[in-house]
């Protein structure tokens, strides 16, 4: 019998390994980065988890592309147009290559200076509080269950998920417990 051929073996396992890791890297899941159609910053910055919801691939990857930044706040009572190739070429621009995330969702994005909750404007909705998602369509009445994924004050918009159909929706802020979406 035969003795293996050490090289034969070195080269065998140095091949195993390069497909086990090609196998590894195509099947990584890209961050999905959905950019929501508005979007209300207090701060001095607008940061990508201000306009888009970040899901899927790496939770240390998702984080990094959250907090980049991308503007100056806009002054209030003004706004600010953020289109999705900005985004994405900020996303490029710190290093992250383009097969780690998706940018999808709205082509822009709509940033106005929000002001902070206040004694006469208080937040009455945050994240994780399940609502009552409504929407009219003429005389026709439509409700159904909601959580919300951002605080809200009356009158602000805010993304919330529907809670059968898991769909994210943008909806305006009635009142506490309650969100009326626009479709």
């Amino acid at each position: 019998m035969r003795s293996p051929d050490p090289l034969r073996s070195r080269l065998v396992l140095a091949l195993a390994g390069w497909a086990l890791a090609a196998a590894l890297a195509a099947g990584a899941e890209p961050v999905v980065v959905a950019v929501r159609p508005g979007a209300s910053v207090v701060g001095d910055q607008v940061l990508v988890r201000h306009v888009a919801v970040l899901s899927g691939g790496d939770a240390a990857l998702r984080e990094r592309i959250a907090a980049l930044d991308l503007a100056d706040a806009p002054r209030r009572h003004a706004s600010l147009t953020l289109q999705t190739e900005l985004i994405s070429y900020r996303i490029r621009l710190a290093g992250i290559d383009r097969a780690d995330f998706r940018v999808e969702g709205a082509q822009r994005s709509l940033v106005s200076r929000g002001e902070g909750p206040s004694p006469d404007n208080p937040v009455v909705v945050k994240p994780r509080d399940l609502v009552t998602l409504m929407t009219r369509a003429g005389t026709v009445r439509v409700v159904t269950r909601g959580e919300v994924l951002q605080d809200g004050r009356a009158g602000d918009k805010v993304r919330v998920r529907n809670v059968d159909s898991k769909k994210e929706v943008v909806g305006r802020v009635i009142d506490r417990g309650l969100v009326e979406v626009e479709y």
